[in-house]
């Protein structure tokens, strides 16, 4: 992890983050305010740039002290201070676009609504019918990312993308009565994926690619 030298885009609790995303240029960091919870379903443009863009982070405005060092797994134990992104609803809180690519998010507490069903917490999925349209370049790194207790949760983390890495993170409480459930899952995607030390919990499995016809 190298830390881009673009601006640094603050919003705060009860600030629009999509318009942030939108606005957000290759090489800047979106810091979301410490502990804040930021309501919805939001999208990751497709940014135009070189063939070797630099990439947008997406992070809690906590410290690098507060977090645990690149290399070392996130724990639920870290909440308080984790910015938080929720979808109210079934879609998910983060959907990328097709061709969406150099995303990365670091420090960041991502789930859905107590009360709601969610298929994916977080899809980078494109809705792709060629190469040319897969998500790509896309890291989480030291996320928590769960569903809730009580709910149904299909997945944590939809994996239909290329060049994408989940590491450090701690995805958990995907279940769901009557169907599968991954903590991750890709199926329309060719890699490479890199997985790396993170807890995985899914009531079916915890890891898997496959189980869908690619489109």
């Amino acid at each position: 992890y190298t830390p881009p030298k673009g601006r640094s885009i603050e919003v705060k609790s009860g600030g629009d983050l999509q318009a942030a995303l939108n606005r957000a240029k290759p090489g800047d960091v979106i810091t979301l305010e410490e502990g804040a919870t930021f309501t919805g379903n939001f999208t990751l443009p497709n940014k135009s740039g070189s063939s070797r863009p630099e990439w947008v982070v997406i992070r809690s405005s906590t410290p690098d002290s507060k977090l645990p060092p690149p290399g070392t797994r996130i724990t639920p134990s870290y909440s308080k201070v984790l910015s938080k992104i929720v979808s109210p609803n079934s879609e998910p809180a983060i959907k990328a676009t097709p061709g969406a690519h150099h995303f990365r998010f670091i420090g960041l507490e991502i789930g859905h609504k107590v009360g709601s069903m969610i298929y994916a917490i977080v899809d980078f999925d494109g809705g792709q019918t060629s190469l040319s349209e897969v998500p790509h370049d896309l890291t989480i790194d030291r996320c928590y990312i769960h569903g809730n207790p009580s709910d149904n949760s299909r997945r944590g983390v939809a994996l239909n993308s290329a060049s994408t890495a989940v590491i450090d993170s701690y995805i958990s409480e995907c279940h769901e009565v009557g169907a599968d459930s991954q903590a991750i899952a890709g199926w329309n995607g060719p890699g490479p994926f890199k997985i790396v030390n993170n807890y995985l919990e899914g009531a079916g499995e915890n890891f898997i690619l496959g189980g869908a016809d690619p489109r």
